[in-house]
């Protein structure tokens, strides 16, 4: 969807049901080499079902980044949707405020998914976006294609 909006090369490398150690693990052949200006990283969800401590899953997301910024390539941080389990959603509510924190202070900017999928009422992701309660809809991807090309036009300009 975001290429045909920005007529950029853009290459998605998410593997759906991944844990970010695997982004870590994957990071070298999926982004470094393909030589991009950008990367974004979105992930945390599935180590959050996995029972991983949010403070793990933010360390991870700090070694994507650093990793990123030693190839000069510039982070951006997709900030997770909103999803149904309680337990996992508690998590993903500390993670999201202490991966804001690090992208605020750090001057890395961030695609904020959560603020635009979640109902405010319910704290679960809005209907109209949700598939099955983590993942989004077609409706929920267009919609988050759309928050992101905000912050990528904005970015390149």
């Amino acid at each position: 969807l975001l290429r045909n909006k920005l007529n950029l090369e853009i290459i998605n490398k998410g593997i759906n049901g991944a844990l970010t150690l695997g982004m870590i693990q994957r990071f070298e052949i999926d982004v470094i080499n393909e030589n991009p200006t950008h990367v974004v990283i979105t992930g945390g969800a599935n180590d959050a079902y996995d029972f991983l401590p949010y403070g793990d899953i933010l360390y991870n997301y700090c070694e994507m980044i650093d990793m990123a910024v030693t190839n000069d390539i510039v982070p951006i941080i997709g900030i997770t949707p909103p999803v149904d389990e309680e337990f996992v959603e508690r998590k993903l509510t500390k993670f999201r405020f202490k991966l804001k924190d690090y992208c605020y202070n750090k001057n890395i900017e961030i695609i904020d998914f959560y603020d635009e999928m979640v109902d405010q009422e319910t704290g679960a992701m809005k209907e109209i976006y949700d598939f099955d309660g983590s993942h989004p809809s077609p409706k929920g991807y267009e919609v988050m294609a759309e928050v992101a090309l905000n912050v990528i036009q904005k970015i390149l300009n």
